[in-house]
Parts: structure tokens; C-alpha cells; sequence
């Protein structure tokens, strides 16, 4: 009986001590895959608000231009002025 709580008592450091070390290598893998998604939403984040702001202005306050020519209702129209 005393043998056998010696085996297991073993047993339990060394499945402690497995746990920790992959807790260690898991924490570390996070701690990397965080530090670079902050790196890239920093590095791309400008490129990013300028593009939806391109788009935004394009198609939404600046939909058509003078000289433009639109097709509505299967009819063509030259844009000649904006207000």
C-alpha cells in the first residue's frame, strides 16, 4: 500500500509538471500571436481607414461628375451640372 501512494504520488508530480510546461509553451505561443495581430492592425490600420474613406467618398458624396453618362431606364444622360 505505501508503495503504491509513493507511485502515484509521483505519478501526480509528474503529470503536474507536464501541465505546467505546456501551460508555459501555450502562454508564450499567445503572448506572441498578440503582440503580432497589435503589430499589423498598427501597421495596416491607416492604409485601411483610407481606403474605406475612398470608397466611402466615391460612391456615396461623390457618386457622379460633370461630363459622366448614366444609363437610367435604358436611357442615356450626360451629367451637365452638379448643385
Amino acid at each position: 500500500m505505501h508503495r503504491e501512494r509513493i507511485t502515484l504520488t509521483s505519478s501526480m508530480h509528474n503529470i503536474d509538471s507536464a501541465v505546467g510546461r505546456l501551460d508555459n509553451i501555450t502562454m508564450g505561443i499567445c503572448a506572441g500571436a498578440g503582440a503580432l495581430i497589435l503589430g499589423l492592425s498598427w501597421l495596416v490600420g491607416s492604409t485601411s481607414q483610407e481606403i474605406l474613406a475612398s470608397i466611402v467618398f466615391v460612391f456615396v458624396k461623390h457618386a457622379y461628375d460633370v461630363g459622366d453618362r448614366v444609363d437610367i431606364d435604358g436611357s442615356e444622360y450626360c451629367v451637365k451640372e452638379m448643385k
